[in-house]
């Protein structure tokens, strides 16, 4: 038995209920060996920090209600799992009966792959970009393809979500080489658009190559003020050369 067997897609079929068990599936995949260790607490704490998060991403109210119910759906339906992987592995000490030790983490990965569309769509919709200024776009956009390449992260999905760990402003700074002032306004932006999760977690759809050549600057266009009298230039030269012929 694995969670594809009881995962019931009827829980994202709508971009509320993906994105609230988008961000319960990140949650629990990554933090799950954050203390306490004994997976029924690290659930319990999936709840309330999923609820809180989705609090704090979202706006329209029955959106948040939706999202949260969807969430906790989720978290019901893994508790009940790690409860028979738990009686299958009895010899296992209570204290170290953590989430990973009781299943593989590919199985949330599996997840995150099989209905990545659906995430990616959520995602998307509920991406603020209006907190995303000019000042701020091109740094973020380094700070994430620095993050997509880096060989030294903690933890990072098959499909390319990634957890950066505590001290995201910190990390910001350092492999930006920025001042804390910038950084700062790089790390609100992130978190108050819907770039990053729970202060650690930077879920793949925000990492594709897509979405970067969205954060990237325009290019300056040529200033084409005196567009016209070229082009009338151009036309006296064309009258001459038939002249000649």
């Amino acid at each position: 038995m694995t969670i594809s067997d009881w995962f019931d897609k009827n829980l994202i079929d709508t971009d509320a209920k993906a994105y609230g068990v988008y961000l319960a599936l990140l949650y629990v995949r990554f933090c799950h060996f954050s203390p306490p260790f004994y997976y029924a607490d690290v659930i319990e704490s999936a709840r309330k920090s999923v609820e809180m998060e989705i609090k704090k991403k979202l706006n329209k109210i029955e959106d948040i209600k939706v999202a949260i119910k969807s969430s906790q759906e989720f978290l019901k339906g893994l508790m009940k799992y790690l409860k028979v992987k738990e009686e299958e592995k009895a010899d296992i000490p209570t204290r170290i009966r953590s989430i990973d030790r009781l299943m593989s983490l590919n199985e949330f990965d599996e997840i995150e792959m099989k209905f990545y569309e659906k995430f990616k769509d959520a995602c998307y919709k509920y991406f603020e970009d209006k907190y995303i200024d000019d000042q701020v776009k091109d740094y973020i956009r380094s700070y994430l393809m620095l993050k997509t390449y880096s060989t030294s992260l903690t933890s990072k999905t098959k499909i390319g979500s990634i957890y950066i760990g505590s001290g995201i402003l910190r990390d910001i700074q350092n492999e930006l080489q920025v001042d804390l002032n910038i950084a700062t306004k790089v790390y609100t932006a992130m978190m108050a658009s819907g770039l990053c999760l729970f202060d650690c977690i930077i879920p793949a759809p925000f990492l594709e190559e897509k979405f970067l050549a969205y954060l990237t600057p325009p290019k300056k266009l040529p200033d084409l003020t005196n567009s016209s009298k070229i082009v009338k230039k151009l036309e006296e030269i064309s009258e001459r050369l038939e002249i000649l012929v």
